[in-house]
């Protein structure tokens, strides 16, 4: 391992603790403020959306930027948008921090993943496994101390505590060096360039099918446990625990499963083995089964992300992996915002429906996968 890579996974690490200690407590911290429940329900759920909606720009601009001075501001801005969250409670304040807090999220990511591409050209899938690693740890540990922290703490302490930990990674952002591609064509021609790679169009059309499509059981996964199921909250809330566990411990298998197999057989395998867990979750009718489909999920999204990463490095200029990458985020983005109104119309028939239809849904998004040729 490249000591250059060293400092980009302990700042990977950094950077999502810092996220993982206020995100999960937002809609919380909404509901002390009095925010009624249809904006704590918009607000929450921008903080997933809109990263992903700006990962086109952000993308492009961190080719265009390069490596340093795209972590820099990533994480500048990561902790100074904290600041205000925690110094001002109006909701134009709120929405703006959001906004700024999501582009920086999104800078970051996709100048990491295109970083981790660049610092590691033979297993890339054992290496994105690795980074996400890195990501997934840092998620859980943030969990457990936001709970800790706002157990003795105010929600604007909480935000202090997570702004100084984002810029303790400052130093490590300095320090990481990578050989910068040089950019020269506009935007128009470098979104042309992109789609007039088949492996990359085919890659986005599987994507956006299969996110889309897997996005339909999200928020109907704890309420089945609850109501169909009969799980009570914290027996709902120990099922997404193991599903974590799960990928946290699996990761880095995942990530040498997506090098050994190919990134194209990893990725088709993921969508086969989510069809399936979706199929036996509303099959299931008690607190083992619903345990087990769950532990599962965890282990079979491992194989996810290492490989359609791995997909796009190898087929996108090295000098627009960033693009290449924040442009199929951006496509699945915007394919997942009916995700949850076709869930809900598909719940209010019959509740095991929400399942079988994403299950049925996302075995389509095989199709424009199996012609992605394999290098």
């Amino acid at each position: 391992m490249s000591k250059s890579y060293a400092y980009l996974l302990a700042l990977t690490f950094i950077f999502n603790l810092s996220r993982s200690i206020w995100i999960n407590l937002f809609p919380l911290y909404l509901d002390r403020i009095g925010l009624n429940i249809i904006t704590i329900s918009v607000l929450s759920s921008l903080t997933l959306t809109l990263p992903l909606l700006f990962s086109g720009v952000t993308g492009y601009l961190a080719d265009k930027w390069g490596a340093r001075n795209s972590l820099l501001i990533a994480v500048v801005v990561n902790s100074l948008s904290l600041i205000i969250l925690a110094r001002f409670s109006s909701l134009t304040v709120i929405v703006t921090a959001l906004v700024s807090l999501s582009v920086a999220i999104s800078l970051y990511s996709q100048i990491a993943i295109s970083i981790v591409a660049k610092l590691n050209p033979g297993r890339r899938g054992e290496a994105y496994g690795l980074y996400y690693f890195s990501n997934q740890s840092s998620v859980m540990l943030g969990s457990f101390a936001s709970g800790a922290i706002i157990a003795l703490l105010t929600y604007s302490q909480l935000y202090l505590i997570a702004s100084i930990v984002a810029i303790a990674g400052l130093p490590l952002a300095l320090r990481l060096g990578v050989k910068e591609g040089v950019r020269r064509e506009p935007t128009p021609s470098l979104i042309v360039k992109i789609f007039n790679s088949e492996e990359l169009r085919r890659l986005m059309y599987t994507v956006a099918l299969h996110d889309f499509s897997a996005f339909i059981p999200g928020p109907f996964l704890p309420l089945f446990a609850k109501y169909v199921i009969g799980l009570n909250d914290s027996q709902v809330g120990f099922l997404y625990g193991v599903r974590g566990l799960g990928t946290i411990f699996f990761q880095l298998i995942g990530g040498k499963i997506a090098d050994k197999l190919g990134p194209t057989r990893a990725l088709a395998s993921h969508i086969v083995c989510v069809s399936l867990s979706y199929f036996l979750y509303s099959l299931s009718r008690d607190y083992i089964s619903a345990l087990s489909v769950m532990l599962f999920q965890g282990i079979i999204v491992t194989l996810d992300m290492p490989a359609r990463r791995s997909i796009i490095a190898e087929y996108a200029p090295e000098s627009y992996v960033s693009s290449a990458s924040g442009l199929t985020d951006m496509i699945t983005g915007l394919a997942t915002i009916p995700s949850p109104v076709v869930g809900g119309l598909l719940w209010a028939v019959n509740p095991p429906l929400v399942f079988i239809t994403a299950s049925l849904l996302n075995g389509v998004s095989l199709l424009p996968l199996k012609g992605l040729k394999v290098k």
